[in-house]
């Protein structure tokens, strides 16, 4: 498949820029050498992101990516 983007890097950042290059109507590719998530999945409790008050990072992620494979391909 040919994609107008790739997002480097499979961690929040990379995440919300696959859904917004994808709401924005642009055919997207998700790349991370080891997979999802960055050194967010690592991370026991994430604090104040957001829409949440408190989260293990590998709950967020899995919440962006899910969301992200929406828009994009992850």
């Amino acid at each position: 498949m040919d994609y107008e983007l790739a997002i480097i890097g499979a961690g929040p950042a990379g995440y919300s820029a696959g859904i917004y290059a994808g709401r924005s109507g642009i055919n997207a590719v998700v790349l991370d050498k080891v997979g999802g998530g960055g050194l967010a999945m690592v991370s026991p409790n994430i604090e104040n992101y957001a829409g949440f008050e408190s989260i293990s990072g590998m709950d967020l992620m899995e919440k962006m990516q899910k969301h992200a494979s929406k828009y994009s391909d992850i």
